[in-house]
Order: structure tokens, then C-alpha cells, then sequence
């Protein structure tokens, strides 16, 4: 196309994004770069678990909810935060941070199973929100890899 030019487009900033049904904005903070601004839900195979908490909750029925005011990092690692990863990111801070709570499971013999679950739970709403097959690739085995240390109870670490 001869002639043709291609006009630099402006980035635009969003203070309150509304990504995939995740309502969040970014936040000035030492360790949290997110707060979820509306609740959100999701159904897991998580069953049995009865938590109750200011700012998340699992039902017996494996119903997650992720309640307002959550603070998150977002995506962690070597990766880039992105509308795909976003609702995923929420989700899986919160099953980590019951991990780490002793919330789930109720006993060490169990641990490594619900890191699984959790880091499949991420995997499956994140090609639910557009991900492609390789990122999530990547993003399974760097959780697999790397990621038993942020999901360990405080006193075993």
C-alpha cells in the first residue's frame, strides 16, 4: 500500500477496568497492584469446605466468591498482566492464600493435591477469558515448577 502511514495510537489508561466480568483497579501499594471492585463467582471442585471470610468465601458445593475490597498482585512471575489473566489471577490468590490459612485441605497429605486443583482452576478460567493454548502452557508448568513455596502453610515454608 503505497503511501499509506500508520498514525501511532495513544495508550489509554483505565483507572476502573471491567475485564471479563472482573470489575478491578490498580492501586499504589508495597505489595498489591489490584482491588476487586465487585464480587465475582466462580464453581470449582472444591467440596466439602465451609470458609467464611471477610473477603472470600467456599461454600460446601465448591462455589467460590471472591468478595469486593480483595487485594491482589495480580499475576505473578515472569508474565505479563493481561485481560485474559486478570479474573484468573483473583481466583487463584485466594485458593493459594487458603492453602497457605490451612482453610484447605485440613491435612499435609492433601496439600499437593489442592495445588493442583487450584493452579487447574486458574488454567480453566483463563481459556475461558481468551488465553491461548501456549500461554496457558507456560503458565501451568511455571506454577508446577515455582509456585509450591507461595501456597505452603507459614510454618512449614
Amino acid at each position: 500500500m503505497k503511501g499509506h502511514r500508520f498514525r501511532k495510537r495513544k495508550k489509554r489508561v483505565y483507572p476502573d477496568r471491567c475485564i471479563e466480568g472482573v470489575h478491578y483497579k490498580k492501586i499504589n501499594h508495597a505489595v498489591y497492584k489490584y482491588e476487586l471492585l465487585k464480587n465475582i463467582d466462580f464453581e470449582t471442585n472444591i467440596f466439602g469446605y465451609d470458609v467464611n471470610l471477610e473477603f472470600f468465601d467456599l461454600n460446601i458445593w465448591g462455589r467460590l466468591t471472591v468478595k469486593k475490597g480483595y487485594l491482589s498482585d495480580g499475576p505473578s512471575g515472569p508474565t505479563i498482566d493481561t485481560a485474559s489473566f486478570m479474573r484468573g489471577a483473583f481466583f487463584h490468590d485466594v485458593l493459594y492464600q487458603m492453602l497457605r490459612m490451612r482453610l484447605i485441605p485440613e491435612f499435609e497429605k492433601d496439600f499437593d493435591k489442592y495445588r493442583k486443583i487450584s493452579d487447574n482452576i486458574l488454567i480453566q478460567i483463563c481459556k475461558i477469558d481468551g488465553m491461548n493454548f501456549f500461554r496457558r502452557q507456560r503458565v501451568y508448568y511455571g506454577l508446577r515448577i515455582g509456585g509450591r513455596s507461595s501456597a505452603l502453610p507459614n510454618n512449614l515454608m
